[in-house]
C-alpha cells in the first residue's frame, strides 16, 4: 500500500529564477513526487536585487525567501537567525511529514526541523567554504579541509558585489515602485555578454583559521543532523564519509520521460556546444581554447549558453542566454558533441545525462563523478584533468571517429523509487 506524504523540499534556488543543476533537479523531483500523489511544497532562497531582504513570496507549491547577500563571513558559520525563524514558521504552517534539503547556501546552518530531515549532497559545501568546489586558491584540488587552507581559499573565492553591482542594485531599488525587479533583471540579461559588467569582485582579506574551522564544524553538524544524506555519485559519497559525514546513501540521478520521447539521432550533427555557468572553475576557457586549436577556421561552430559568473572565462567568445529544457534538448540533438572543461570535481552533472539521452557524445575531463557517467568510446571521450591540451586531443579524435551512439541514461523514476 502506498503512503501519500506531505513533503517539504528545501533549496538555495528554484526555477525559473535560478536554473543551475541542483535547482533543476529539485524541480524535477517536486514534479515527480506530485505525480505520485504526494503533497509537495518547495521552500527556496532567491536572489532579487531591488527587492526587500527576507521578503517572502508565495506561489502555488513554492515559497521563496529573498536573500541578496552573496556570501557570509566564515565567522558567521553560514548561520542566519532570521531565516531560522522564517523556516520554523513555514514548517509550522505546512506541517510536513518529511523535509528533504538540497542545499543550504543562502539559507542557514542553524535552521532545524521537527520533521525527519533528508539532505542530498550536490557538491562539497558541507566541508568546503570556497563554494563547495574543493579547489585551492591556486586552482589545484584540495586534499581536505584544514583551517590553514580553508581561510585563504574562502577569501580568494568569496564573491562580493562589485562597485557596478552595488550601483545597479541601488538603481533597481529606486525604480522598484514603477518597474518590477524581475523585469529589470531580464533587461540586464539582454545586454550582450561582452558588454555586461561583472557583478562580483573577489579577493577579500583572509579570516583567522579558527573562523574556517567554526564554519566547517557548523555546516557538518547540520548535515549530520539529517536522518541520512544522499549522494548521486560514488565520488562525492566517499569524500563525504572521509570528511565527517556519518551516513551517506548512493542514489543516482536520472532524467524525466520527456528526454526519452524524442529520437536520439539527428540527420545531421554539426558544431560543438558548452552548456552551463561561464566561469573559471567550470573550465569555459579550456573549452574555448580547445575549440580554437581544432577549428581555427570556425568551420564547425562552438555555441556557449549559460549564466555568466566570470565573463573573462569565455575568452571573448560570444555567450548566449540560458536555454529552456526544450531548447537544451533541441541543441544537443543537433550538435556533434557537448564539451565540458571542468576544473572542479563535479558530482553528477545532469547535462551529461541529458547529452546521452539526446544522442550527443560528451568530451570532458576525467574528474569527480564524471567518469561514472561516461563510458569512453561509447558515451564520449575523457581527457586527463591535468592536461590542458587534453580536450583538444579528444576533439580531434572525435572528429576522425565514426559517429558514437551514447547509452540512454537512467530514468528519473528509478531515482524516485530509491528515495
Amino acid at each position: 500500500m502506498s503512503v501519500r506524504l506531505n513533503i517539504m523540499l528545501v533549496a538555495h534556488g528554484y526555477p525559473p529564477s535560478e536554473t543551475a543543476g541542483t535547482e533543476r533537479h529539485t524541480q524535477a523531483l517536486a514534479e515527480a513526487l506530485r505525480q505520485r500523489g504526494h503533497t509537495v511544497t518547495v521552500v527556496a532562497a532567491t536572489r532579487r536585487p531591488g527587492a526587500e531582504q527576507y521578503a517572502r513570496t508565495d506561489d502555488p507549491g513554492v515559497i521563496r525567501i529573498v536573500n541578496n547577500i552573496p556570501t557570509r563571513s566564515l565567522a558567521e558559520a553560514e548561520s542566519d537567525p532570521i531565516i531560522d525563524r522564517m523556516m520554523a514558521g513555514i514548517e509550522a504552517e505546512l506541517r510536513p511529514d518529511i523535509v528533504h534539503a538540497h542545499h543550504i547556501q543562502f539559507l542557514s546552518s542553524t535552521m532545524r526541523f521537527d520533521a525527519p530531515l533528508v539532505a542530498t549532497l550536490h557538491d562539497e559545501w558541507a566541508w568546503c567554504a570556497a563554494g563547495g568546489l574543493g579547489l585551492m586558491a591556486d586552482g589545484s584540488t584540495c586534499p581536505g579541509p584544514a583551517p590553514e587552507r580553508c581561510a585563504p581559499c574562502h577569501a580568494a573565492w568569496r564573491p562580493q558585489p562589485s562597485a557596478t553591482a552595488q550601483r545597479l542594485t541601488r538603481t533597481a531599488q529606486a525604480l522598484s515602485p514603477w518597474v518590477r525587479p524581475d523585469v529589470l533583471h531580464r533587461l540586464y540579461k539582454c545586454i550582450p555578454s561582452t558588454l555586461r559588467p561583472n557583478a562580483v569582485s573577489r579577493g577579500a582579506p583572509p579570516e583567522p583559521g579558527e573562523a574556517a574551522d567554526k564554519r566547517n564544524q557548523a555546516v557538518l553538524a547540520w548535515f549530520n543532523s539529517a536522518a541520512t544524506c544522499i549522494s548521486p555519485s560514488e565520488h562525492l559519497r566517499d569524500k563525504a564519509l572521509t570528511n565527517g559525514l556519518q551516513s551517506v546513501q548512493l542514489v543516482r540521478h536520472g532524467l524525466g520521460e520527456a528526454w526519452f520521447d524524442t529520437a536520439q539521432s539527428a540527420p545531421l550533427r554539426k558544431g560543438f556546444v558548452s552548456l552551463g555557468t561561464v566561469a573559471w572553475h567550470k573550465g569555459t576557457d579550456r573549452v574555448v581554447e580547445a575549440y580554437r586549436q581544432v577549428c581555427p577556421d570556425g568551420r564547425e561552430p562552438l555555441t556557449l549558453h549559460g549564466p555568466i559568473l566570470d565573463a573573462e572565462a569565455a575568452l571573448g567568445h560570444p555567450v548566449s542566454a540560458v536555454l529552456s529544457p526544450a531548447g537544451v534538448r533541441d541543441l544537443l540533438q543537433r550538435s556533434r558533441a557537448l564539451i565540458l572543461g571542468s576544473r572542479w570535481a563535479e558530482n553528477a552533472p545532469l547535462i551529461v545525462l541529458e547529452a546521452r539521452a539526446a544522442g550527443c557524445p560528451v568530451i570532458a575531463p576525467a574528474i569527480g563523478g564524471i567518469p561514472e557517467l561516461i563510458e569512453p568510446g561509447v558515451d564520449g571521450l575523457l581527457s586527463d584533468p591535468g592536461d590542458d591540451a587534453g580536450l583538444a586531443k579528444c576533439l580531434r579524435t572525435l572528429m576522425d571517429m565514426p559517429t558514437m551512439t551514447p547509452r540512454l541514461p537512467p530514468r528519473f523514476t528509478d531515482a524516485v523509487d530509491a528515495l
